[in-house]
């Protein structure tokens, strides 16, 4: 990761994770709505 918003703490990286993973499973659903799968 090239920059941490969150504090290194547990938490923190969880909350991290899992945005990014949200925003990642987001990006993809759209993707695949474009693409008409």
């Amino acid at each position: 990761m090239p920059f941490q918003i969150l504090p290194l703490t547990d938490g923190g990286r969880a909350r991290a994770a899992s945005a990014d993973l949200l925003g990642w499973l987001l990006g993809a659903d759209r993707l695949f709505l474009r693409q008409g799968i």
